[in-house]
């Protein structure tokens, strides 16, 4: 049996709109950005070129749940 669980939400919860995510894991947490291309049409060298910006909205960091030593208490590690 689990425990009940209540959900909250902080007072500067921000919902964004994204049309796509990036990011991974490494050794000691993992990483994800939201983010929203718009093209640009910008001049190079007197020619016309579309490039594509990417805007960064948010980026979530997670922490992996550290294991539990034998007396109950988190095991941090050294």
């Amino acid at each position: 049996m689990g425990v009940p669980v209540e959900i909250t939400r902080s007072p500067d919860f921000k919902q964004i709109y994204a049309i796509g995510a990036i990011g991974g894991h490494g050794p000691y947490d993992s990483r994800i950005a939201f983010y929203n291309d718009t093209p640009k049409v910008k001049m190079e060298n007197g020619e016309q070129i579309t490039i594509m910006e990417r805007d960064t909205k948010a980026k979530a960091i997670m922490f992996p749940r550290l294991p539990r030593s034998s007396s109950g208490g988190a095991a941090i590690p050294t």
